[in-house]
């Protein structure tokens, strides 16, 4: 089999999988096309391998562990952040990139000191945000519907989030803090033979604790469950978005040698029996202070899963980050680099890149 063959046959593979996983997840048996494509919020958290439910100081803290926000450098502070995503396709014949994302805004935060100790924020974010197009590559297994005829056949899923948030320093050792989202799912098969699309919003809540004991910080969140579900008469079935309860639990280490501080985390999804992504995950990392306004970061994290019960693949990946903050006077500037390629030898994994732009009033 020539190679264009074997990338025809790979697609046909690929969305006719897709749509049966669709024809599942729609009846709330799985979340496979949702689950397998997250975004990656958050540039400092994540060039020190996600490890971050014990941070305070910085807004992204906000999707993490609320409590961090009542640790605020300023009065009031600004952060934009753009993410860059690639993700492969599921087979491991058939690694090829067509899942690449620039999101101009992956993540924007504000929020406002009233009075030492107590902060209120708000946030936005893209949970998920991803688009398969088979725009380049024919095939004669799925067609387009008739409405959009002249285009490939395409897959959306699109998430957005807006929340506030709050926080409090009971002691100064002692942080306690919540938030609440509003969350709007959006997907799209264009394809004629499975052809559906939907869309709903629903709401989650998060609630956080960090407590200092001897320069070390504890961390603990936890998530409520969100899901979003409408009709789909089409397919006379529904549109199910569902994001399981969560806890993470996290430390950060006193400072070693005065410039490296590491962090240890680890996270509890609770995933429905057949849904084929791990419960645990786990993150750790760390950040050395080159200089009082520049640190470097170093990381990783899990993404463990087991699809063999769909295909052949694709395997659980380890991500390795890196990345830097650049803090001049009032403003900072953070970037950091995620890998999922480097340790898996059959899989080609999943690579982003994050960058954010902070600004903070004393």
């Amino acid at each position: 089999m020539n190679r264009m063959a074997m990338i025809r046959f790979g697609v046909a593979c690929y969305l006719t999988l897709t749509a049966s996983a669709f024809a599942r997840q729609s009846t709330g048996e799985n979340t496979l096309a949702w689950q397998y494509h997250p975004n990656r919020a958050g540039a400092e958290a994540y060039m020190q391998g996600g490890a971050y439910s014990a941070a305070t100081g910085n807004l992204t803290s906000m999707l993490f562990n609320p409590a961090g926000l009542a640790q605020m450098p300023g009065r009031f502070s600004f952060m934009l952040e753009t993410g860059w995503a690639s993700r492969t396709d599921l087979f491991r014949f058939f690694n090829i990139d067509i899942t690449t994302g620039f999101q101009p805004v992956q993540f924007a935060g504000l929020a406002f000191q009233p009075q030492r100790g107590f902060s209120l924020g708000a946030f936005f974010t893209q949970p998920t945000n991803y688009e398969v197009d088979l725009r380049e590559i024919r095939t004669t297994a799925l067609t387009t519907t008739a409405a959009h005829a002249a285009d490939e056949p395409q897959q959306q899923r699109n998430e957005i989030a807006i929340g506030v948030a709050g926080a409090t320093a009971v002691t100064p050792q002692l942080y306690f803090g919540g938030s609440v989202e509003w969350r709007r799912a959006r997907m799209r098969n264009d394809i004629a033979q499975a052809f559906v699309e939907g869309e709903d919003a629903g709401l989650r809540f998060s609630l956080g604790v960090i407590a200092l004991v001897q320069q070390w910080q504890f961390g603990v969140s936890a998530q409520s469950r969100y899901e979003a579900a409408s009709a789909l008469p089409a397919v006379s079935s529904r549109f199910v978005r569902e994001e399981p309860a969560a806890i993470r639990l996290g430390l950060t280490t006193p400072a070693i040698l005065q410039r490296l501080h590491l962090s240890a985390e680890t996270e509890y999804k609770n995933f429905d029996a057949d849904v084929p992504i791990k419960k645990w995950q786990f993150y750790g990392g760390g950040k050395l202070a080159l200089s009082p306004g520049m640190q470097l970061g170093f990381g990783a994290f899990t993404f463990l899963k087991d699809y063999s019960a769909f295909i052949d693949g694709p395997e659980s990946e380890i991500f390795l980050t890196t990345g830097a903050t650049i803090r001049l006077s009032s403003f900072h500037i953070s970037a950091s680099y995620l890998d999922g390629d480097l340790l898996n030898k059959n899989f080609a994994g999943q690579r982003f890149l994050n960058l954010a732009l902070g600004y903070t009033i004393p």
